[in-house]
């Protein structure tokens, strides 16, 4: 499964893999114990969500998680969006891809902890 994750360059499933591999037989117990402290989002100082999750509301502050795709290839140059790919590439981003992280990065109402991806990216330039 990893093979297929790591070759059509999918990496919310990569992520998906890796957290799975390092807790195993824990997750249930996890899932529990979370299912008991959840809280109202108002008595929350963090809410976690997907960036599916997101669209629509806004936070204050938003901090990106590092499972969505670099904006760059290996030679720092801006990657393709396609409108019609189901995959990244390395020189191509799928166009739901680049979407979802318009909006991860729109939610943010006064600070956007954007991650190394988009800093990368808004640090380099388009190349």
């Amino acid at each position: 499964m990893i093979e297929k994750a790591t070759l059509s360059l999918d990496y919310e499933l990569q992520q998906k893999i890796a957290m799975v591999d390092k807790h195993k037989s824990n997750i249930p117990d996890y899932v529990r114990q979370i299912r008991d402290l959840i809280k109202g989002e108002a008595l929350c100082d963090t809410v976690l969500v997907t960036g599916h999750q997101a669209k629509g509301l806004e936070w204050s502050t938003v901090t990106l998680a590092s499972d969505f795709p670099s904006l760059q290839n290996v030679l720092g140059k801006t990657k393709t969006v396609l409108p019609k790919a189901d995959k990244n590439s390395e020189d191509h981003l799928a166009r739901e891809e680049a979407n979802l992280l318009y909006v991860a990065c729109t939610r943010a109402k006064q600070i956007l902890n954007a991650g190394h991806s988009v800093e990368r990216f808004m640090r380099e330039g388009t190349a």
